[in-house]
């Protein structure tokens, strides 16, 4: 009776150590995991007012700036779209629509730069939250964004102003300082500023 008990507490420990697999626990200490966890529930259960703890997990965020004196200095939506150029490839600034980020300092010095989307040559999809997601991650003070229009018309669309009025309200209200955002095209760009 007790090989057949040992058998089966075997077969449940190997199925449970294939879920821990999944989730990321080394194996050669699973077995003392299952234990303990099995061990914890067995009293749990036996108060019955008594809730599972949740596990909860902590997050680090590291960042660490460019030196100072080699970050770019943007003053001027020239500027920036040239920075934005330098990023989208000449050839491909016909071919489909690019969103980009520029994370500026307090000093308007370049944090770092990010494609948030790329799509058709007839419009990207834009999550705004991945713009606040990089700026808090970086320590940004400003955002610049950008876009390139394949048709090479410089004009904003009805799509771009709603986007820019939703990243200026975003900007305000995440106390970001919301700098420009620049339509490029092949030949020259467009700037909401100006």
């Amino acid at each position: 009776m007790s090989t057949h008990k040992s058998t089966e507490q075997s077969a449940q420990n190997e199925r449970k150590l294939e879920n821990i697999d999944m989730i990321g626990i080394p194996q050669k200490d699973a077995v003392s995991e299952l234990n303990k966890r099995d061990a914890n529930r067995r009293s749990v259960r036996s108060l019955p007012m008594v809730r599972e703890q949740q596990e909860s997990y902590e997050i680090g965020i590291r960042y660490k700036r460019p030196i100072f004196d080699k970050m770019p200095l943007i003053d001027s939506p020239q500027k920036a779209a040239d920075h934005f150029r330098f990023f989208i490839d000449n050839d491909f600034i016909d071919y489909k629509e690019a969103f980009l980020v520029m994370l500026l300092n307090n000093a308007n010095k370049v944090l770092g730069m990010a494609t948030i989307g790329i799509g058709t040559s007839t419009g990207v999809q834009v999550f705004i939250r991945e713009i606040w997601q990089l700026a808090l991650l970086t320590n940004a003070s400003a955002i610049i964004i950008c876009h390139n229009h394949p048709s090479g018309k410089l004009e904003f669309s009805k799509a771009d102003r709603d986007l820019t009025k939703k990243v200026i309200a975003g900007s305000k209200l995440l106390d970001f300082c919301f700098l420009d955002h620049i339509i490029l095209t092949k030949e020259s760009y467009l700037s909401w500023e100006n």
